[in-house]
């Protein structure tokens, strides 16, 4: 900020005042010894030697270095590295530009919108019957999924992805296009890969011949997945071999025994493969009794196939006793003379490990509570009993009590027909 105008003028006032003032003066000797003193010469200033140059041996050490550095990594040319890279560019722009081409010929073949004429169908399935074999998977799988979708695809389209060598677009159209004939797919389990069997075994719906070519494998895991598709019909000749491979496959037994189209004969036959909680299933699944039970019962009996309950007690007791003491062949022939049933037939029901059969056979026999109840008790206990020592006899009390005698009758007619059948087979 500008001065107060009476400060500027005491300043100015100052000023003048110091010029106005006499100077000192300097004496004539002091000047003639300050003019000596500025013309004499300025003292000599010794400067160190110079450092010796080193920078050609520092220059020779880099190169040196540069050079191991090269030998042990080399560089790549500049002239491959960019051929490299737009090699990849190309390729993958390729690949992309081939994929596009696809879906625009299976978008074609397809005829979405109903815009396609039969001539351009036509056309686009041939061509891509031409590019097929030269596609890469993924667009070979594209094509597959697109296929698989169709209702009617093309039928030589179709033939080349079944037997196509990428497995994976094969499996997609064997489980998913309902337009594979049973031709192909009986000619595809015949000699194709296990791969190929259970995208075939998974498909929505199975026919029986297809089932049954199925089953023929005897493969585990075929076998698996077909007990567990509802969708697949399974013949007598399919139910027979899932029920025989049962017994050495457990896994089969509880898909089978919750099928819908078991019958009882082949869930009776399942019966002797399963565990305690599947056979209370089965039992309870297909044994009624009403009055047409009986009925039919009794015309068993009259046909001779089947001996009511009321035997001998002599006969009965002789079983019993045969049973008890392990004389398990003598035991077979007294309960098959007893009952009129096939010797095999007995021999299933005396040698049963489970002891539900035994059970059964009492309740037949027309045995009562107590004596049920103490001959079990007596052939668990027994030395050479063919009942597991451990089964819980509570269990096998509940079997006999939940059945009638018509339901054991019932129960022992289907185990000999069988029997019978296999014989007859």
């Amino acid at each position: 900020p500008a001065p107060a105008p009476d400060d500027a003028f005491e300043t100015s006032r100052d000023a003048a005042a110091a010029e106005a003032a006499p100077q000192p003066r300097v004496s004539q000797a002091l000047l003639r010894d300050a003019l000596a003193t500025r013309a004499s010469p300025a003292p000599e200033i010794v400067l160190p030697p110079p450092a010796p140059d080193l920078s050609h041996r520092a220059a020779a050490g880099a190169a040196a270095a540069a050079g191991a550095v090269t030998a042990l990594v080399p560089a790549p040319a500049p002239d491959d590295a960019f051929e490299t890279s737009r090699d990849a560019a190309a390729a993958v722009s390729i690949d992309d530009a081939l994929l596009e081409t696809v879906r625009m010929l299976t978008d074609t073949v397809a005829i979405f919108g109903n815009t396609a004429l039969p001539q351009e169908r036509a056309l686009a399935a041939d061509a891509l019957v031409l590019l097929l074999p030269q596609l890469p998977d993924r667009a070979v799988e594209l094509v597959a999924r697109r296929l698989a979708a169709m209702e009617t695809p093309p039928p030589g389209l179709l033939s080349l992805l079944l037997e196509h060598q990428n497995p994976k677009a094969a499996e997609l159209v064997v489980e998913r296009s309902a337009a594979v004939s049973d031709h192909d797919l009986v000619r595809l389990i015949a000699h194709g890969s296990e791969a190929a069997m259970l995208a075939i075994a998974r498909r929505r719906r199975i026919s029986g011949l297809v089932a049954e070519r199925l089953a023929e494998t005897r493969r585990a895991p075929v076998l698996l997945a077909l007990a567990r598709n509802p969708g697949a019909v399974l013949t007598p000749a399919a139910f027979e071999i899932l029920c025989e491979c049962s017994a050495t496959q457990p896994a089969l037994q509880a898909p089978l025994a919750t099928r819908a189209d078991l019958s009882p004969a082949f869930g009776f036959e399942l019966f002797w493969h399963a565990g305690p909680d599947l056979r209370r299933h089965l039992l309870t699944r297909f044994l009624v009794d009403t009055e047409a039970v009986g009925r039919i019962v009794r015309g068993i009996e009259a046909a001779g196939l089947l001996n009511r309950g009321a035997a001998d007690p002599g006969e009965v007791d002789a079983f019993v006793d045969l049973l008890a003491a392990g004389q398990l062949p003598f035991a077979t022939q007294a309960l098959a003379s007893v009952l009129a049933i096939d010797a095999s037939t007995a021999g299933r029901i005396v040698s049963d490990r489970g002891g539900e059969a035994l059970a059964a056979t009492l309740k037949a026999l027309g045995m009562s509570r107590a004596s049920a109840s103490k001959t079990i008790d007596l052939v668990v206990q027994a030395d050479n009993s063919p009942i597991d020592a451990n089964r819980n006899t509570e269990e096998l009390y509940y079997v006999f009590d939940s059945l009638s005698v018509n339901k054991a009758l019932v129960l022992l007619t289907y185990w000999d027909w069988s029997t019978r059948r296999n014989k007859a087979a």
